[in-house]
């Protein structure tokens, strides 16, 4: 679709000593990673953040937001770059690679985000009151660029070979609620714990509590008759650690 992907490894020398980071507790996970992306870029020693969350307002509506705009400062190239945090799951039920990954919940989709980057998020710097909002920088030296995360979970047992996404991003499986509940012989052999959403990110085996099957799946369904679909940290006998979606649906 047109959409260039910003290179993280452009950063030289990003800092990897221990950080403080203030994160507000209640704003959205996307919001909550874009500080930790933030730091990276204002740690590095070529690039700055010159500003970031520019809500752009037109008759006292809001017609857009500008994620960031950076500062290559070696070469005083300027970027806008729309930050993007996903969780998709794979439906391998299309030919086409990009419409087959959905949110966990069904409401979003890869597709969906891509097109929104492209017809509206993108075209927003163009825009007269974006101008007026960015006049210390020349329009006609900004480079447009996603910096785009996404976590990819696939059907439980089946595995594909990705030719647009990146395969790395692949982090788990997924299964129903019904998988879980008819399989009790299966799934009672290891322990669980349910990650608040704005710690999807860590990885499991730096947890610390873990649940057995049965207080897992009270849990669980609570988040089912909401119709929400729970992302599950698993650790095996074996100490193994794994993570995976149950879809309040049935899955494909």
């Amino acid at each position: 679709m047109g959409i260039e992907q910003f290179d993280l490894n452009l950063l030289e020398n990003p800092s990897k000593n221990q950080f403080n980071l203030d994160v507000p507790v209640n704003i959205p996970l996307g919001k909550r990673v874009e500080y930790f992306f933030e730091y990276l870029i204002n740690s590095s020693s070529n690039f700055e953040v010159i500003t970031k969350n520019i809500q752009i307002f037109e008759n006292s509506q809001t017609i857009g937001e500008i994620d960031f705009i950076l500062k290559d400062i070696n070469k005083n190239q300027f970027y806008h770059i729309e930050f993007v945090y996903k969780y998709y799951l794979y439906f391998n039920e299309t030919s086409d690679e990009i419409e087959n990954f959905l949110g966990p919940n069904l409401n979003d989709s890869l597709i969906k985000k891509l097109t929104k980057i492209k017809e509206k998020q993108f075209p927003i710097i163009n825009h007269r009151k974006t101008k007026n909002l960015l006049d210390k920088i020349d329009a006609k030296n900004i480079i447009q660029k996603t910096c785009f995360l996404g976590n990819i979970y696939l059907p439980k047992n089946k595995y594909f070979n990705f030719k647009y996404i990146n395969n790395s991003c692949t982090k788990g499986f997924y299964i129903s609620i019904n998988e879980f509940k008819e399989n009790i012989k299966e799934y009672s052999l290891d322990k669980y714990f349910l990650p608040h959403r704005f710690d999807w990110v860590v990885n499991p085996n730096t947890n610390k509590i873990w649940k057995s099957y049965d207080e897992i799946l009270e849990e669980i369904e609570v988040f089912i008759d909401l119709k929400k679909s729970p992302l599950v940290f698993g650790k095996t006998k074996e100490g193994d650690y794994f993570s995976f979606f149950i879809t309040y649906y049935e899955t494909i």
